[in-house]
């Protein structure tokens, strides 16, 4: 699935952060929408994989926005 030799890179730019990972990009582009099971899905696999926690640590505050390929999500705390 995802490379973990990868970086996971976590850019602030644009009013949000954006992943920059060959391998999350592709994964979004499969995403048949941004809601539903397989939404849930990837967003339990984003904080699995710590990129939650990344935002969190560069300092993202509830409401800032996440971009992965074409998909945007509100970033929320908690």
């Amino acid at each position: 699935m995802l490379d973990k030799d990868e970086p996971q890179l976590i850019v602030e730019g644009e009013g949000g952060y954006r992943v920059l990972s060959r391998s999350w990009e592709e994964l979004a582009s499969m995403m048949p929408g941004t809601e539903g099971e397989a939404m849930e899905w990837f967003i339990g696999k984003l904080r699995m994989e710590g990129i939650f926690r990344q935002m969190k640590a560069s300092g993202a505050t509830a409401g800032s926005v996440l971009r992965i390929g074409s998909i945007e999500l509100i970033y929320e705390e908690g």
